[in-house]
């Protein structure tokens, strides 16, 4: 099974970037776990289509913020937005570059087909795939059977869809508990609503799973680095303590 993650979703500049890797690789001694940092893009944010601020719009400043965020303990993942049933060819037609550069990349999309992800497994074996568990799939949890052979890693379990919602704790550990019976080798994530201020106590009752932040380390919809900074000590603080 892959090692559990403590994401960060919405990196947009070369400053960000390297605060936060100088921030993880300086306090996490021999936490057992990756930092992914997380890219979010689509097909209209790289064709100026798109004006979320949160987004990549730049090839060029998005490849090079993930050279400079290479190592062995951080997990470089796009996050892919995308309403396309044939989202494999969307991807594969212009983010190529992107995946080569990178480590994992995140489906946030809705309902995907499973043969979709395998052709994107089949052509980029080394990237690890993490799918977003939310509506209809978290209403259908068996359906996730179709999704063993696809080749993904990581399954992150989402409710609000990216909208920082948080979840309901006891509904959130009977839905762990319930797709870890149907994937027993899959490594399970957590998102929606979490805030540095929480994230200690959900490391340490979830100690094996992943975490992500996306909305929780904003200010007036901006990148908070010093939020982000607090999310990740706080993490580490929790994998410190007996």
């Amino acid at each position: 099974m892959e090692l559990p993650y403590i994401g960060i979703t919405g990196f947009t500049t070369l400053d960000q970037v390297s605060i936060l890797m100088d921030t993880w690789l300086t306090h996490k001694k021999e936490t057992k776990a990756l930092f992914m940092m997380g890219f979010l893009v689509s097909y209209k944010s790289f064709h100026h289509m798109q004006q979320n601020s949160e987004f990549c719009k730049k090839e060029e400043t998005l490849l090079q913020m993930l050279k400079n965020c290479q190592d062995k303990s951080i997990l470089r993942t796009i996050h892919y937005n995308t309403k396309c049933k044939q989202f494999f060819n969307e991807i594969d037609s212009f983010l190529a570059p992107i995946l080569n550069s990178s480590d994992a990349i995140q489906l946030n999309i809705v309902d995907p087909d499973p043969k979709e992800i395998t052709l994107l497994h089949e052509k980029y074996p080394n990237l690890k795939i993490i799918l977003q568990i939310c509506e209809p799939l978290l209403s259908d949890l068996y359906r996730l059977i179709e999704y063993e052979p696809c080749g993904c890693s990581y399954y992150l379990v989402d409710s609000s869809r990216g909208k920082g919602l948080p979840f309901n704790v006891p509904i959130m550990a009977s839905q762990l508990s319930n797709i870890r019976r149907i994937s027993s080798q899959i490594q399970l994530g957590l998102a929606g609503g979490i805030l540095p201020e929480s994230i200690h106590s959900y490391a340490k009752l979830w100690p094996e799973y992943s975490f992500d932040i996306q909305s929780g380390i904003r200010t007036n919809n901006k990148f908070s680095i010093p939020k982000a900074q607090q999310y990740l000590l706080n993490y580490l603080l929790s994998k410190e303590e007996k």
